[in-house]
């Protein structure tokens, strides 16, 4: 091998790790089951609901690391005393195929959401990023499907 590849390999090799990741663009879905709810009644009328779910990513892309990762969620919104939502936030943690893990945590408002992903194990070790989710569509019995974009950083 000539001495400047031989060079260049070593460089490379070198490199913080995520140095050399590429840009990760995601979007798609989760759809989401309830497990448990608990609803705690507030003074001013309003109340508190903490629920856990169970889903699963449909990435909009199927190459994409996201899609076909299973998720469990445990979110806790705040409702006015009219039914509307103040405040929510949340935690999931989700496994692929191949049992690599990552975490996610969002808040959101009356405005929209926002997630941020926790960086896990193997292909997840590095990926830093986030982006915007919210409600596409939810049933009468709690199920939802959740609209999300990724960007990486």
């Amino acid at each position: 091998m000539p001495r400047s590849s031989l060079l260049l390999l070593i460089a490379i090799l070198l490199l913080p790790a995520g140095a050399h990741a590429q840009a990760i663009q995601a979007s798609g879905y989760v759809a989401v089951v309830p497990v448990a709810t608990e609803t705690i009644d507030l003074a001013n009328g309003g109340s508190v609901l903490r629920q856990t779910f169970a889903g699963v990513t449909i990435a909009d892309d199927h190459d994409s690391v996201f899609h076909l990762t299973n998720q469990n969620c445990m979110f806790t919104t705040v409702l006015a005393a009219d039914g509307t939502m103040t405040v929510s936030n949340g935690f999931c943690d989700a496994i692929d195929s191949d049992g690599d893990v990552f975490g996610a945590w969002g808040h959101a408002d009356a405005q929209g959401g926002n997630w941020r992903i926790i960086p896990g194990t193997g292909k997840f070790s590095d990926i830093k990023g986030g982006g915007p989710y919210g409600t596409a569509v939810s049933w009468p019995d709690g199920r939802s499907a959740i609209r999300w974009d990724f960007s990486s950083e």
